[in-house]
């Protein structure tokens, strides 16, 4: 139990086993990483970037099984002028929450892509003028159980876009819920 933070550039080359305390990288700066080994998360797997314009998940997880476990998994960043890209696979049966929280907030899924949790969340969560981007291509996303998928954009402006497209999406018996958040527009929902 307990915090493991990593705000360095890791290159071991064993397997990375987060058991049943949290293993933090990133730490809300701009560096860390995990080696170039296998991720098995079975606790709580946070990355964290703060002070960075882009992060791709390859860049932090080298290792082309992306993270497998039963745990839980946060991937963010709150750089801005910055974007998240998830271009590794991630298949745990813990929550997993996926986002971008800056100006303007820019979150991508790349094509071939594989994401499954207990639930999903990914968003992209600008405000009004910046311009906000989100856009799942040819990805996977499903639960395990009853969970539930949330795809969430918030706010709009002159280069936004909300784009879903030549994906699956399966939440078994839960729910699968796209939504955008106009402020003030007026509309919200797709």
């Amino acid at each position: 139990e307990g915090t493991l933070t990593l705000t360095a550039a890791n290159t071991y080359s064993g397997t990375t086993t987060s058991s049943n305390g949290t293993l933090n990288v990133g730490n809300g700066g701009d560096t860390g990483t995990l080696g170039t080994g296998p991720v098995v998360n079975n606790g709580n797997l946070v990355i964290q970037y703060g002070s960075v314009p882009a992060v791709n998940l390859d860049s932090i997880v080298p290792h082309a099984d992306g993270v497998t476990g039963t745990g839980n998994m946060t991937f963010h960043n709150t750089g801005y002028n910055g974007a998240v890209t998830v271009n590794r696979d991630v298949d745990v049966t813990g929550d997993v929450t996926l986002y971008h929280n800056a100006w303007p907030a820019q979150f991508y899924v790349a094509s071939g892509t594989s994401i499954t949790g207990g639930s999903v969340s990914m968003s992209s969560r600008g405000k009004l003028s910046y311009s906000p981007q989100l856009s799942i291509s040819g990805a996977t996303v499903s639960t395990v159980g009853d969970g539930d998928i949330e795809v969430y954009m918030n706010g709009a402006g002159p280069d936004s876009y909300f784009t879903v497209a030549d994906s699956s999406f399966d939440a078994g018996t839960g729910n699968v819920a796209f939504t955008q958040d106009l402020q003030g527009w007026g509309v919200t929902g797709m």
